[in-house]
């Protein structure tokens, strides 16, 4: 968000306001916090109510974990969102190469398999490139 303000001329806007970098800097890491509170409350409730977690340790411990690893991520994303330029004709990352590869080529040794096991993997989704 903070490179597309930056790269549409929003950013020179907010000069001409009284709010000083240092308070939209700051807004945008405690709205980061405020958004991941609930988020570990959600799984520790989740944790105990599903998987009927006892002991979820200390929890002051875990507020203090929580505090400084969001605001630590909340910071690193903003100095890598001020040296990032924005395409764009490509506003989202590239895929990665993995899951762009072309897999027509590669084959299944389901020969070797034992019969259970090759009719497992014909449930798989990579099935229709192994026929």
């Amino acid at each position: 968000m903070l490179v597309m303000f930056r790269e549409q001329g929003i950013l020179r806007r907010f000069h001409v306001t009284p709010v000083s970098a240092t308070d939209m800097l700051a807004s945008s890491i405690l709205a980061n916090y405020l958004l991941t509170l609930p988020t570990v409350l959600i799984e520790l409730l989740f944790a105990r109510v599903v998987f009927h977690v006892t002991n979820l340790g200390d929890l002051l411990s875990l507020f203090v974990l929580v505090t400084v690893g969001t605001i630590s991520f909340a910071s690193l994303g903003l100095v890598v969102a001020s040296v990032t330029k924005h395409h764009a004709g490509n506003p989202s990352p590239e895929p990665a190469p993995l899951a762009s590869a072309d897999f027509s080529l590669w084959r299944d040794p389901a020969h070797r398999l034992p019969a259970q096991s090759r009719a497992a993997r014909c449930r798989l989704p990579p099935c229709h490139l192994s026929r």
